[in-house]
């Protein structure tokens, strides 16, 4: 079976290529609908995108280029609110998206390194490639939700000495 996150990369609206065009029409929208519909809420879809599957860097660009094409709609407009209230508008919204886009990327980045754990974790496991029986201690083939449970976890003993002190 493939992994998710490779099969997620070749969908279109996620690569690079379809991120811009969302960008490009999303601006677009929002300039020709004119000062009073604005779709700016629209613009987290692309950031959170491009900071799940690209990394916060181009997220943070998308960020910038919303908030510089939010301000040129203001100005094509001939600022339907005054200068400073426009301009404090835009550094609002810029810093919600770039929240927005290093949440994104901090979450994507564990749930690669949490998805590369399990993979490892599973690699240790004795399981049956066809029915996915787990071999315990003894040899027996078990589904896995049969297997006991340790009831304490073992440390090594660095943990326990750092842990419990030094042992008598």
């Amino acid at each position: 079976m493939s992994n998710p996150a490779s099969v997620n990369r070749k969908i279109f609206w996620s690569s690079r290529a379809g991120l811009l065009t969302q960008a490009c029409g999303l601006i677009a929208l929002d300039f020709l609908t004119g000062p009073t519909v604005q779709f700016p809420v629209f613009f987290v879809v692309p950031v959170i995108l491009a900071a799940w599957y690209h990394g916060a860097a181009l997220a943070f660009r998308f960020a910038l280029v919303f908030v510089l094409a939010r301000f040129a709609c203001h100005w094509a407009w001939g600022f339907p609110m005054e200068l400073f209230p426009a301009i404090l508008n835009n550094l609002m919204r810029g810093m919600v998206l770039a929240g927005l886009a290093y949440g994104t990327a901090l979450i994507a980045v564990r749930m690669n390194s949490l998805r590369i754990r399990v993979n490892q974790l599973e690699a240790r496991l004795p399981i049956c490639p066809g029915c996915g029986l787990v071999r315990d201690e003894a040899g027996t083939w078990l589904p896995l939700a049969e297997l006991p449970a340790p009831s304490v976890r073992p440390s090594c003993a660095a943990c326990e000495e750092r842990t419990h002190g030094p042992i008598f």
